[in-house]
């Protein structure tokens, strides 16, 4: 569907934040071989892993950041399940829900934040055409630092993970 949605444009710049090993990073590039593709992970061992793919694409481009709404420092949470680490702390409705395995916190790394605003801006991105968010409840708070971007209609497709659970402390929710 993004593909058909997408057809039309050239030059596609994609986002794909939380991009833990890169798994949506490749098929994105599959999907659409000639766009510019910015992935975010915070994960020292995720963006490790990460950073292989840039090595043989020059489109692909990583970043060892988080993506917030404010430009920071923060704690990240580091779970059990990595894929389940977070700006945010596990909440007992997530840990009751998934399992207290799951998301179990087990460390915790400062992590370099940036907003979607301030990162366009700052490397002279005019458009995002697909903005990926996966970012483990810390979704709304990405969709706040990219206010300039939403006002101006700069982001064409936003594909969103949404939990019903709360399944992290001062998760967004509507």
């Amino acid at each position: 569907q993004m593909k058909k949605i997408l057809s039309k444009e050239t030059n596609l710049t994609i986002f794909d934040v939380g991009a833990h090993t890169g798994k949506l990073t490749r098929i994105y590039r599959n999907i659409f071989p000639d766009s510019h593709i910015y992935a975010f992970e915070p994960l020292p061992e995720c963006f490790r892993v990460l950073t292989e793919l840039s090595k043989w694409d020059d489109k692909i481009q990583a970043f060892k950041l988080a993506v917030s709404n404010h430009l920071e420092s923060r704690a990240f949470h580091i779970t059990a399940n990595q894929s389940s680490s977070s700006l945010l702390t596990s909440s007992q409705q997530g840990k009751y829900h998934w399992g207290s395995e799951v998301l179990k916190t087990v460390g915790n790394i400062t992590v370099d934040c940036t907003s979607l605003d301030e990162f366009c801006l700052k490397n002279n991105i005019d458009i995002i055409h697909l903005l990926k968010l996966d970012i483990q409840g810390s979704e709304l708070e990405a969709l706040k630092g990219a206010t300039n971007l939403l006002k101006k209609k700069k982001i064409g497709i936003i594909y969103i993970e949404i939990s019903i659970i709360n399944s992290y402390n001062k998760q967004g929710s509507i």
